[in-house]
């Protein structure tokens, strides 16, 4: 439909859409996988992205990707190279500028493209309006689905997923096994604003039990990511596990003097991704494909002491947040 739309924007005549190939003999656009069989080399090419190849056969197009995504991606880019068209902002009244012109060839139609990088998005409005923006500009946003599932958002290219804190992926651990919780002041606090024990095992096992169950709700999508990331401060546990010295992989120790992590960033920085080492480590048994982002940010953007696990993907946030405690100068 999006390919139909945009050809009768440009040229003022509907194109048919079929869920078959008619039989006559008028040029045709195939999309999607499902009709590539003939570009095996392409689909190698393009497997495990959500790059896309539009290739001429005779006198037909096809347009697809190894994922459904691609395909809608291939779309904006044959109509990107064949018309004059750019969607310059996600606004419903100023969303595309392009000449009208009765005739469109689309001889440009040759051509394969793979994504450098596997999230490219910007951070924004949750509306459809932002989502078709940066889908018919070649982004893959996240849409969070504890927000609801947005189906025009996934349409539009937006990858499917669960975002929030450590704390509020431990569910009803948090009521049932204080443990969890961080030890600050002496005291269990359970506030989703703080970090929680990264020692303890029933934290990692609180977590995983979450994530297993937010990864079967969706039956026929897929759950792409997962973002477990630290609460929006400094505060972290204080317990005796917490503060021990960290043995590092080249057999030094790493030690802290503090519970303050803007005292010891990167002690903590190392506890924090210890713990979602453990946290991948146990479901990428299962889910060899699934990521979990996570946030580079406050006392974690100082790089751990320790390998990170393949499947979790750091988000480096340059957020200033120590400058609303301490001057800037």
């Amino acid at each position: 439909r999006e390919l139909q739309h945009w050809i009768a924007a440009i040229t003022g005549k509907v194109p048919a859409l079929l869920a078959e190939p008619s039989k006559g003999d008028a040029r045709k656009i195939f999309l999607g996988r499902a009709f590539a069989d003939s570009f095996s080399e392409d689909l190698k090419a393009l497997q495990g992205s959500d790059g896309f190849a539009v290739r001429t056969k005779g006198k037909n197009i096809y347009v697809f990707g190894d994922h459904p995504r691609g395909t809608c991606f291939g779309v904006h880019a044959l109509l990107e190279r064949n018309t004059d068209i750019i969607w310059p902002r996600p606004n419903p009244g100023f969303s595309a500028i392009f000449s009208q012109t009765p005739n469109l060839s689309l001889d440009d139609a040759n051509f394969l493209s793979r994504p450098a990088f596997r999230d490219r998005y910007i951070s924004g409005e949750k509306d459809v309006a932002f989502y078709d923006w940066q889908g018919r500009n070649g982004l893959n946003s996240p849409w969070a689905l504890h927000r609801g599932n947005n189906y025009l958002a996934w349409l539009r290219g937006a990858q499917l997923g669960y975002s929030g804190s450590y704390m509020f992926w431990l569910g009803d651990a948090r009521e049932k096994d204080e443990k969890v919780l961080p030890l600050i002041d002496g005291k269990r606090v359970n506030n989703v604003w703080r970090q929680p024990c990264y020692t303890y095992q029933g934290t990692v096992d609180a977590i995983v039990a979450t994530f297993r169950n937010l990864l079967e709700t969706l039956p026929g999508r897929e759950i792409e990511y997962l973002h477990p990331t630290i609460a929006d401060n400094w505060t972290v546990c204080g317990c005796a596990d917490c503060m021990a010295p960290i043995v590092l992989p080249n057999g030094e120790t790493l030690t802290a003097d503090s519970s303050n992590a803007s005292k010891e960033a990167q002690f903590f920085s190392t506890r924090n991704f210890l713990m979602l080492n453990r946290v991948a480590e146990t479901l990428k048994k299962d889910y060899p494909k699934l990521r979990l982002r996570t946030h580079a940010y406050i006392f974690t953007a100082e790089p751990p002491r320790v390998p990170v696990d393949s499947a979790i993907i750091p988000e480096f946030a340059a957020y200033p947040t120590q400058n609303l405690r301490y001057p800037i100068l």
